[in-house]
């Protein structure tokens, strides 16, 4: 059997979810046009009706209340669910690409001896590195771009002169990654690195809170330099 890419496995899972959003989107679509098309036909046919009951007084009703309420209701919602679906697969295509990246930026490293795997459990680490040395790396990819910088403690991105927080903890959650797998499978030390293949890391080659954080660039020198 052959053994897929690195991201690859994302690509159904994007597949399903792109098809789903495109379903809520036509779905909503639809039912405007179907609460216009209500609309109109009530509307022409109680100016019918009262055009033949002028005589009688009678006089033609509104479109009911509660059919712009159950359409007002559904209507938004699918189109919430779509756009929602839509984001979620956009980030589930954006990992398997920065998978992607780093997988052939690794390649290299495999032919001079390392073991490389890719989504490695426990906690499906993105990959799990093995020098010929028998240092221990695990790798946590994230697909932000621009520049990202540091102080003692925290990550960010910069914007121009503005530096914003990351809301995610990622030093934090790649050091308790770390440990868990050491836990896990009984290795240890396990360096733990934070990579951003589509951003430019403007931060010395040394841990932050025991935790290496790179970019595509950088990545593969800081691995042949820690062995």
């Amino acid at each position: 059997m052959v053994k897929p890419e690195p991201g690859q496995t994302m690509s159904p899972i994007a597949s399903f979810y792109r098809a789903l959003a495109c379903f809520a989107f036509i779905w909503s679509g639809l039912m405007v046009c179907r609460l216009i098309l209500f609309i109109y036909l009530h509307n022409a046919f109680e100016i019918s009706l009262e055009t033949e009951l002028a005589s009688s007084g009678y006089t033609a009703t509104p479109f009911p209340l509660d059919g712009y309420i159950q359409f007002g209701a559904i209507i938004p919602v699918l189109i919430t669910v779509g756009i929602a679906l839509w984001q979620y697969t956009n980030h589930t295509e954006r990992v398997a690409k920065a998978k992607g990246i780093i997988a052939h930026e690794l390649s290299a490293l495999e032919e001079s001896g390392w073991q490389i795997e890719h989504n490695t459990p426990p906690g499906n680490i993105d990959i799990f590195c093995v020098s010929p040395n028998n240092n221990t790396y695990v790798i946590d990819i994230q697909t932000y771009k621009g520049a990202i910088v540091a102080d003692q403690k925290k990550l960010y991105r910069r914007i121009g002169k503005t530096k914003y927080p990351f809301k995610q903890g990622y030093l934090p959650q790649a050091a308790k990654q770390s440990l868990k797998f050491m836990q896990t499978m009984g290795i240890n030390p396990v360096t733990p690195i934070v990579t951003f293949p589509n951003a430019r890391v403007a931060i010395p080659g040394t841990p932050i809170n025991h935790v290496y954080v790179t970019d595509r660039a950088q990545l593969i020198s800081l691995l042949k330099t820690l062995g």
